[in-house]
């Protein structure tokens, strides 16, 4: 699992928004998307407030992140988010997918993980070199 350098530092419960922890990840491996030659793009929305498990949920975010990234090549990934009731649905597209196997192989190895929250990894689409990678969990306050 991926190590993100700007949340060593920081304890996750400083993260209010989704958005906010997207962005520090967007930060973190924004050196690996230019070697890629590509860029990534923020779109969730700022009032999305993360009430589970933060920790899983960064964890989830940034290894299907850095699993799209690392096999992107010239191409945009965009990040966005919506919320439906209680559950908040995160998809990460590709618009340049041309190696979609090794994504594939860790959105498995991720899918455990997600379950601990309820959630879950998944492809929901893949059309003309342009690959959608959704993670949905519900969002519910932390038993205390």
């Amino acid at each position: 699992m991926t190590v993100l350098k700007t949340l060593e530092t920081e304890t996750l419960s400083s993260f209010c928004t989704l958005d906010e922890l997207a962005g520090s990840m967007i930060k973190s491996f924004g050196p690996l998307a230019a070697r890629n030659k590509s860029v990534i793009l923020n779109d969730i929305p700022d009032h999305l407030y993360i009430d589970t498990d933060p920790d899983i949920i960064a964890a989830v975010l940034s290894g299907l992140l850095s699993a799209v990234i690392r096999n992107a090549k010239e191409s945009c990934i965009r990040l966005s988010a919506k919320i439906y009731t209680n559950v908040i649905l995160v998809h990460i597209k590709d618009y340049n997918s041309l190696n979609f196997c090794p994504i594939e192989n860790s959105l498995q190895q991720l899918q455990p993980m997600a379950e601990k929250v309820g959630g879950s990894v998944s492809v929901t689409s893949q059309r003309h070199n342009v690959a959608t990678f959704a993670f949905s969990f519900p969002n519910l306050p932390m038993a205390a």
